[in-house]
């Protein structure tokens, strides 16, 4: 047992109370909250942690992130959706390969150093599993699934199961034995406009052979620096039985598997399909990047823009696999994450029972997107989260750098009250979005708990506000009631 000692405490309920000169006693859960002189004599033999001059709070959640591009620095080029995107297809594989595990695992040291207690980790290829799987902070490890090409869904669908099963295994959980069906029911409604042009533009050779490559099977695994997903968790879990023994209990585990759909452009509706199948007979978590661009939007809509142009490029013949309206239809009834989302125009569309919005602004920013209509996401009953995305399109995995950036992006907010909202958007919408029993400084809840310099605030009103602009790390960082 252990009581902490706090100046300030941050509650992040929705009403965003703060408590003054209180302490908190917990083990891996909270157990009390109250005057530290009743609890030392209630909890005689807690240890104790005083830190009567700082601020306590929820740990930070970042409920988007993509380690495994943790190597770039200035290889992918900003400004537009379109021209990052073919970046990242050209550069994957050399980034790939200087995503080792100990980089990843630096970074993962790196963001619990600022007080982040949980991520929301997309997976694309599986090298960043045993780094997620060993990491000091809780990991959603998001599993993700893309590909097009008709003739490819089925190796497609077999490596993402590879990748599942691997997290299911390292998590000592049960994996998951089905069989690709070709003939999946997996039929979608188009309204495209019959009308549409597709552009075929001669292209470099070397490129569009590489586009081909990339969007033919879009998930197929770079070259590689670790074993394969496989292999990781056979060693892993031979080495670590201890680690996950959490599974076996009530407690709230630190790996938790889930499932991603990359996006409408990017999945068949077959492999979607039976990946949303395997997430509700599982109770799995899925998460999906939606409507991120303008060219997205229209590609949807009518089969045209810039996507057009870059689809056609290489296969005259190219079509929208989703309306937005039956890309959403079938996540309904799953708890789903979706990221993004800044071109949405309908959010009465979602269901805020299963459905919110991870919000990445600095990253919209970078691709050339405008940002997230918050005031429409919050009127449709939605919550948001924060997430960094990852360092292809943004240059920290520091939450605190992206509230701050998301105080610039919303001017139309009152500060203050912006500067609460996101606080509680990285911490109780954040756990709430990532289905964790935290994100609350709250009696019941699991003591993922951060403690940050009070900076001398004066005026509690301004407190969220200041930790916003002036914090970069935490004092001390509590998972599980464990540092």
């Amino acid at each position: 047992m252990k009581i902490l000692k706090a100046k300030y405490i941050l509650t992040c309920d929705d009403d965003f109370q703060i408590l003054e000169n209180k302490s908190i006693v917990f083990d891996e859960k909270i157990v009390k909250i109250g005057d530290f002189s009743e609890l030392v004599q209630e909890f005689s033999n807690a240890e104790i942690f005083d830190y009567s001059d700082c601020v306590a709070m929820p740990g930070l959640i970042n409920t988007h992130t993509h380690l495994e591009y943790s190597a770039n620095v200035t290889n992918l080029a900003f400004g537009d959706f379109i021209e990052w995107l073919k970046s990242v297809i050209l550069n994957r594989n050399e980034l790939s390969q200087k995503a080792t595990t100990e980089l990843i695992s630096k970074k993962l040291n790196e963001i619990k150093e600022s007080g982040t207690t949980c991520i929301g980790e997309i997976s694309s290829f599986g090298i960043d599993l045993k780094a997620c799987a060993n990491a000091d902070i809780r990991v959603v490890f998001f599993n993700e699934i893309l590909g097009t090409n008709e003739t490819n869904l089925k190796a497609n669908f077999d490596n993402f199961l590879e990748r599942l099963n691997a997290s299911l295994d390292t998590a000592k959980k049960e994996k998951i034995d089905v069989k690709f069906d070709a003939n999946f029911n997996a039929q979608t409604t188009l309204t495209t406009d019959k009308n549409a042009k597709f552009n075929t533009p001669k292209s470099n050779t070397k490129q569009t052979s590489n586009l081909s490559k990339f969007l033919t099977n879009l998930d197929e695994n770079p070259a590689q620096n670790d074993a394969n997903p496989s292999q990781i968790s056979a060693d892993f879990s031979t080495q670590n039985d201890d680690i996950y023994s959490a599974h076996s209990s009530n407690k709230q585990p630190k790996f938790i598997p889930a499932i991603s759909i990359h996006s409408p452009y990017s999945t068949h509706p077959n492999l979607a399909h039976q990946a949303l199948k395997i997430a509700r007979e599982e109770n799995l978590l899925v998460s999906t990047h939606f409507l991120e661009s303008i060219h997205e939007k229209k590609w949807l809509k009518k089969g045209s823009g810039k996507f057009a142009y870059f689809l056609g490029s290489f296969n005259p013949n190219a079509r929208p696999l989703y309306t937005q309206n039956s890309f959403l239809a079938m996540f309904a009834g799953i708890k789903t994450l979706f990221t993004h989302c800044v071109f949405v125009e309908n959010f009465a569309k979602f269901d805020p029972k299963f459905h919110s919005i991870a919000h990445c602004v600095f990253s919209n920013r970078l691709l050339g997107q405008k940002c997230l209509n918050l005031k429409k996401v919050r009127k449709n009953g939605l919550k948001f989260s924060i997430g960094t995305d990852g360092l292809s399109s943004n240059i920290s995995l520091n939450l605190w750098d992206e509230l701050r950036a998301n105080l610039l992006a919303h001017p139309k907010i009152e500060l203050n009250k912006l500067a609460k909202m996101l606080l509680i958007a990285a911490t109780k919408d954040g756990a709430n979005a990532l289905n964790l029993d935290a994100g609350e400084i709250k009696v019941g809840k699991i003591a993922d708990i951060g403690v940050f310099d009070s900076l001398d605030v004066k005026n509690p009103s301004q407190l969220a506000l200041q930790l916003i602009l002036h914090t970069k790390k935490a004092q001390i960082t509590f998972i599980g009631g464990q540092i």
